[in-house]
């Protein structure tokens, strides 16, 4: 039975003793750390489910949520999408993406987090999947998502990847 397309929104504000640094100059290494734990915790409560078991997962997180999905190593999802990063670090343990699987980049020209000289850019120099590809939305700061533009560039990446995977996906 075909179940269709299915979100999932971990809602990581919840977690006890959740950290939350949004400085730019900031170490975000356990930070990212815990966003990354929680993205395994919500795929192992998927594969739980028999019924969900085999589904197709695209990975997708905003600004921080972001910045772990680019990261996210195990590769158990058909595609990611980054939302709000640009995938540029001065640390290199904090920038690039998992280049295995297709990535959607969608960010504002003017996210006034991402113009200093150590974050200015975008994720396609890290990009190596022929499915892959970054939206930059034209006078835009951070919060992209609502934007019509950004809706449009997801809509038309989950079809694309409908389109050459088996099956749809979530």
């Amino acid at each position: 039975k075909n179940l269709g397309q299915m979100y999932v929104a971990p809602d990581s504000l919840r977690r006890p003793g959740r950290k939350i640094d949004c400085r730019v100059s900031a170490d975000k290494k356990e930070t990212i750390r815990e966003r990354d734990q929680e993205i395994d915790y919500a795929i192992r409560q998927i594969r739980a489910n028999p019924k969900l078991k085999n589904i197709k997962i695209v990975l997708m997180g905003f600004s921080e949520g972001a910045v772990t999905v680019a990261l996210h190593r195990p590769d158990v999802e058909v595609a990611r999408i980054v939302v709000g990063w640009s995938c540029q670090s001065a640390d290199p343990w904090y920038q690039g993406l998992n280049k295995t699987t297709p990535v959607l980049a969608i960010e504002g020209s003017e996210d006034h987090y991402l113009q200093n000289s150590s974050n200015r850019g975008n994720c396609s120099k890290y990009m190596t999947n022929k499915n892959s590809k970054t939206v930059v939305i034209p006078h835009r700061d951070h919060e992209v998502l609502p934007e019509p533009e950004t809706k449009k560039a997801i809509r038309e990446f989950i079809d694309e990847l409908s389109a050459t995977t088996e099956g749809d996906p979530a």
